[in-house]
């Protein structure tokens, strides 16, 4: 993912839930596209599966560009260099 669009995903979130649950959903799509249930409802389920799915993405987009811009505008202070590993309080070592 950092090749293509720069973005680098640290915890493998999108191999984890957004390519199943794309997957998932086209599967669904294509199942009930070729299954023939003799009602004619199937190609409405199609298109409801298929709107589901760009409904998804269409919000999981507009929060993550919601999400930048709001880290971008900085509002609040970003933490000073020499406390991002000042850990030091929270860990006992014994003493020999």
């Amino acid at each position: 993912m950092n090749g293509i669009t720069f973005v680098h995903d640290t915890c493998g979130i999108h191999y984890t839930f957004g390519m199943p649950g794309l997957l998932g959903g086209f599967a669904y799509t294509v199942i009930i596209l070729t299954t023939e249930t003799g009602i004619g409802i199937s190609s409405y389920q199609a298109a409801v599966g298929i709107s589901c799915i760009l409904l998804t993405l269409i919000i999981s987009v507009v929060g993550g560009m919601i999400t930048g811009f709001l880290f971008k505008c900085q509002l609040l202070r970003p933490p000073k260099e020499w406390h991002f590993f000042h850990d030091q309080p929270y860990w006992k070592f014994q003493t020999t």
